[in-house]
């Protein structure tokens, strides 16, 4: 089925069918459409006067890493350009973050302390992880997370 659309602006679009894109054309109408040649030519352009460059992802993943001793998520984001190059954007430093419910009859200030009177108890532990002669890990040595209850 094809999506609704309100007339709303600045509203988020959702499609579940192909069909619901049909004005939009495709890499390969495009390339038809200015050949190769061109589309490297509008893209060098693009980039030596600093404009911004149509970019579609195909496909995303997403990782967490420790950053300057925090951790955040890491989103990379593959697609192609208008002349077929490959492209990967990579949002880096993005923090994570949750909202917490506050139950009825509790003050923010109540929960943030049985919060962090949790957090409190959660520790995180490594055992050393010792190579076997063949050169493998031990695999009954990992690093864990628990918490003390």
């Amino acid at each position: 089925p094809e999506a609704g659309k309100d007339k709303i602006e600045a509203q988020l679009i959702c499609y579940s069918c192909e069909k619901y894109l049909m004005n939009f054309p495709t890499l390969n109408e495009i390339v038809r459409e200015n050949g190769d040649k061109r589309l490297f030519a509008i893209l060098e352009n693009e980039i030596a006067n600093h404009r911004n460059i149509p970019f579609m992802a195909i496909e995303n993943k997403g990782s967490t890493e420790k950053i300057n001793g925090t951790y955040c998520y890491i989103l990379r984001l593959y697609g192609r350009l208008i002349n077929s190059q490959k492209a990967l954007v990579t949002l880096i430093g993005i923090q994570v973050f949750f909202d917490i419910r506050v139950p009825d009859g509790e003050t923010p200030d109540e929960c943030k302390e049985k919060i962090e009177a949790k957090s409190e108890n959660v520790f995180k532990a490594k055992n050393a992880v010792k190579p076997s002669e063949e050169g493998e890990e031990d695999p009954e040595e990992k690093e864990y997370m628990g918490s003390q209850n």
